[in-house]
């Protein structure tokens, strides 16, 4: 038994539904799933609804990022609760500046006479959270770009002149946000931060867990993290990073798999953290 705890449906910038996913896990005999989300919770009911039906295990998840002047972090919100009012909050203002932000990226490729159907781009979407992986759909509807990876490159990326900074957010508010909404928020990546010294520091602010396993952590970055977490007491996940076929990443469901065991200590630290969330709350 081996489980994959980081997967992106269409309810963000995914191309497989929550119920497709559901079913790949099941024919790769892996159990355990986390469908974590860029900015939405859209996809969370109807995988767990869908994942009991088929005796598969989906923890409810979250992915929220920050950038700010110290970098730009994401953070994976695991056993979240998904209808916690705060939390729908914050996603709706995140879902209302996303809006915002691709309106302008549009409004830059049409001065250079790159024209994109905006209410396509919506639609592709599905009520999610709009990102720029949906543009690239466009771009290449179009025939502006060959491929998700020909679209980032070409107009997508953070070199492009195309670019759109995103809205800035201190960690320490997304990793509350995180916390209050009963989850265990876990650092994502950190092979993409370059620093160690910051995984140490989002440690103080709050962060319970490191993705250790992941598809672009060499051995030695693994082995790395591993420590890490062990130093700060920290839990160890891992996972995919899976968006679906022809995603710019190209990472297959299952690529990165963790044990059952590092799952476990996953779920005894939820529990640590909601009995002090409780305790917090109501003495």
């Amino acid at each position: 038994m081996a489980a994959d705890l980081h997967i992106h449906s269409s309810a963000s910038d995914g191309s497989c539904t929550p119920e497709q996913i559901v079913d790949m896990a099941r024919s790769l005999g892996i159990r355990t799933i986390s469908i974590a989300d860029h900015d939405s919770v859209e996809g969370v009911e109807r995988a767990l609804d869908y994942g009991l039906r088929k005796q598969i295990e989906v923890i409810p998840s979250v992915e929220l990022s920050s950038e700010s002047e110290m970098g730009d972090f994401h953070f994976i919100g695991y056993f979240v609760d998904h209808k916690n009012i705060s939390l729908q909050r914050h996603l709706a203002e995140l879902r209302e500046k996303r809006l915002v932000r691709a309106g302008k990226i549009v409004d830059k490729l049409t001065d250079f006479s790159i024209d994109l159907d905006f209410d396509q781009i919506l639609a592709d979407s599905q009520g999610g959270s709009v990102g720029r992986v949906h543009l690239a759909r466009e771009l290449i509807r179009k025939g502006y770009a060959q491929s998700v990876g020909d679209a980032f490159a070409r107009y997508l990326s953070k070199e492009s002149r195309f670019y759109v900074p995103k809205f800035l957010s201190e960690p320490e508010e997304v990793i509350s946000i995180l916390i209050r909404a009963n989850s265990v928020p876990v650092l994502a990546h950190p092979g993409l931060l370059g620093s160690e010294d910051k995984i140490r520091f989002l440690a103080e602010k709050g962060v319970r867990g490191i993705e250790v396993y992941y598809p672009k952590h060499d051995p030695w970055l693994t082995s790395r993290y591993a420590q890490i977490a062990e130093e700060l007491g920290l839990v160890k996940t891992g996972g995919s990073d899976f968006h679906g076929p022809g995603s710019q990443d190209n990472e297959s469901l299952g690529s990165v798999l963790i044990s059952d065991q590092l799952v476990d200590e996953l779920r005894q630290e939820h529990k640590r953290l909601s009995k002090l969330l409780l305790h917090h709350y109501y003495g």
